[in-house]
């Protein structure tokens, strides 16, 4: 896929081996020039999810997270029911049975979980993102609160 611009020059759309660029100083900060001729702000200090994530996980993880929204009597739960507050307890002892799981597997073993499943690597992996990602989420949560009461001089207890 290309793009051509008023010189009639084709360029490729998306750079994937790194961005074609020339780093101007301005004076006031670094400018990155395409090779289009556009220009932004540098990326220096900036997070990189794109980097830091893959895809192919997320989707993954996405599609397990999906299947375990049907609940016992047939109803669907909302997609962020976890954001809602799980105790840390119940993020913790989950986490430590698929961990196990995934240890197990690991080592050549085999099993079954509590319904009789045997273990699938996938699925560990991804209820061990589940339940990390909700004790993060429960920690954070309680983080901002804790300060939320500091600045309005309010005491926790």
């Amino acid at each position: 896929m290309s793009t051509q611009d008023s010189s009639g020059e084709h360029y490729p759309a998306f750079e994937h081996d790194g961005p074609v660029e020339e780093r101007i100083d301005t004076g006031l900060n670094l400018t990155r020039q395409f090779k289009t001729g556009a220009t932004r702000d540098t990326d220096t200090g900036k997070l990189d999810f794109e980097g830091f994530l893959s895809p192919t996980v997320l989707r993954r993880f996405g599609v397990f997270m999906h299947s375990n929204r049907t609940m016992a009597d047939g109803s669907t739960r909302d997609s962020d029911n976890w954001q809602r507050g799980i105790p840390l307890d119940a993020y913790m002892k989950s986490m430590l049975r698929h961990v196990f799981a995934v240890w197990l597997l690991h080592r050549g073993g085999t099993g079954t979980d509590e319904k009789g499943q045997p273990y699938d690597l996938e699925t560990e992996l991804c209820a061990i993102m589940f339940n990390s990602m909700g004790y993060l989420h429960e920690t954070l949560q309680e983080q901002a609160q804790y300060k939320r009461l500091e600045d309005s001089g309010t005491s926790r207890e």
